[in-house]
């Protein structure tokens, strides 16, 4: 598995990265002949370890740092994360020899396999279980939101489903919207428009992670389309949300641009 000796690689691993970024990282961390990331294993025909937990988790990066097993190593602990029961187990990376299979069997009856939800800030939980006295954030996380609409660039044109929608998996936390099964990237027939307000004096699109500064933006971006997606991400990184405002509009990205739906989101205050 991949194993990032502090939180804080792990975060320069994570953090506001920008598109050729990901890729440069996935090209190294694919370059290690010793691992097997989930996303590989997916992509593979011996899809033997948790296919269906592999295809629950929602972001093609972070397929990418976790091993075929859904787990990575970082600072002093084994994090393995479980998106149907929405949980991560975590053991000591020093008890690894005897305990990694009673990480994967979920085997929270040994006292050494810990268990969080998903919708927490998992890499200072364990800190506080750890040492009482740590003096992490006490900001609150968000849990997870999803709104969906249909859309179509055209009359006659098939109709996707778009999602705005906010994912966490305890140490990994993703923000966007998209487009479902869209085949055409050249160009993109869709743009996100961030720019708006759902009413008059409401502020800019913003996210705010916790214990850290609100990202207020307002931007159009056709995004990116992968896997068979057009998707525009927000946000992704290693720290929970505490806060969130997030509507966007969509349009065709084509000339004359027409808006295909009102604006659809969701406001999470904690």
């Amino acid at each position: 598995m991949l194993h990032f000796a502090t939180q804080q690689a792990y975060a320069e691993h994570t953090d506001d990265l920008s598109d050729d970024q990901r890729v440069e990282f996935v090209r190294k961390f694919r370059g290690f002949a010793e691992f097997t990331s989930a996303a590989e294993r997916l992509e593979s025909s011996q899809r033997e370890e948790d296919p269906e937990l592999l295809e629950m988790i929602d972001s093609e990066y972070f397929k990418e740092l976790l091993n075929e097993n859904l787990a990575i190593w970082i600072e002093d602990h084994i994090y393995r994360v479980n998106p149907i029961d929405e949980k991560v187990y975590v053991i000591e990376a020093s008890k690894y020899d005897s305990k990694y299979d009673d990480l994967l069997a979920q085997n929270i009856s040994d006292e050494d396999v810990k268990a969080y939800s998903t919708d927490l800030n998992v890499l200072d939980e364990v800190k506080n279980h750890e040492d009482p006295q740590y003096l992490g954030c006490s900001q609150s996380a968000i849990g997870g939101r999803e709104v969906s609409r249909q859309t179509s660039v055209a009359s006659g044109q098939p109709v996707r489903t778009a999602i705005s929608r906010y994912n966490k998996y305890g140490f990994y936390f993703n923000l966007y919207c998209r487009v479902e099964s869209v085949t055409v990237n050249n160009p993109p027939p869709y743009k996100f428009d961030f720019s708006g307000s759902m009413w008059a004096g409401a502020p800019h699109i913003y996210y705010h992670k916790r214990c850290s500064n609100t990202v207020d933006y307002a931007t159009t971006s056709t995004g990116a389309v992968t896997g068979g997606n057009q998707q525009f991400s927000s946000y992704q990184g290693s720290t929970a949300l505490n806060e969130v405002y997030f509507y966007v509009k969509i349009w065709s990205n084509t000339t004359p641009s027409i808006q295909l739906t009102e604006q659809f989101g969701f406001r999470v205050n904690i």
